[in-house]
């Protein structure tokens, strides 16, 4: 498993030194010997939060983000994005500009031209008072949300299996759980839980005017 950290109040965009380190540590991993590719920040690519229209507000930063390395997660199969700011517990389905992504089998063609997704998990509830401030409509790419637990997150993972467990603070319960499967060949193969609500890869429903051109910074 790798794990590539960042600064998510600094400088991301393309032409940056920071963009230009992650795309090197990306490009640098043999995903022959690394079947988990990961990347860790502050602040969220996606999040739930009723808050657009706001300069420096979390979708404001969450659409910056996504705008500077986006792509960059997509071309090099980054799996998993975990983040925390928002107070809460969200992940998303496999999501790729908005849209959940179909689990890839072994036996599709073609497989450096599929889409790959990547699981965004947003665990900012280690303590802090929890948000409440949810869309009222949640977001298709919303796998599950929690905004009631505090917890931690625990990963085990092996050459075959990435497992995910969201545990609650107050009782070491696993209130939410995914994992993402791979085989010894490297073609992916499934993603468990599909998603909780999504029954299938649906747009998420905002366009870039919606999500809009944040000149936020943060």
């Amino acid at each position: 498993m790798h794990v590539a950290v960042l600064s998510t109040e600094h400088v991301l965009q393309q032409g940056s030194a920071q963009h230009a380190w992650l795309e090197g540590d990306l490009a640098a991993v043999r995903r022959e010997d690394t079947p988990w590719l990961l990347v860790a920040g502050h602040r969220p690519l996606y999040v739930d939060a009723d808050d657009a229209g706001e300069p420096g507000g979390k979708q404001a930063g969450a659409a910056l983000l996504r705008g500077a390395i986006e792509d960059l997660l997509e071309r090099h199969g980054v799996d998993v994005a975990l983040s925390g700011h928002h107070h809460s517990y969200q992940r998303s389905c496999p999501v790729f500009q908005g849209v959940c992504q179909e689990p890839k089998g072994a036996a599709e063609a073609d497989a450096k031209r599929r889409r790959h997704g990547t699981v965004h998990v947003c665990f900012g509830n280690g303590g802090a008072e929890l948000y409440h401030n949810q869309m009222p409509q949640r977001p298709r790419w919303a796998a599950f949300e929690e905004v009631t637990k505090h917890g931690h997150v625990r990963i085990h993972a092996d050459a075959e299996r990435f497992q995910l467990q969201a545990i609650e603070a107050k009782t070491g319960e696993v209130f939410d759980e995914v994992v993402l499967t791979r085989k010894k060949d490297g073609a992916e193969a499934d993603v468990h839980p599909p998603g909780h609500g999504v029954q299938e890869p649906v747009n998420a429903g905002f366009s870039k005017s919606e999500w809009g051109r944040w000149a936020a910074t943060f």
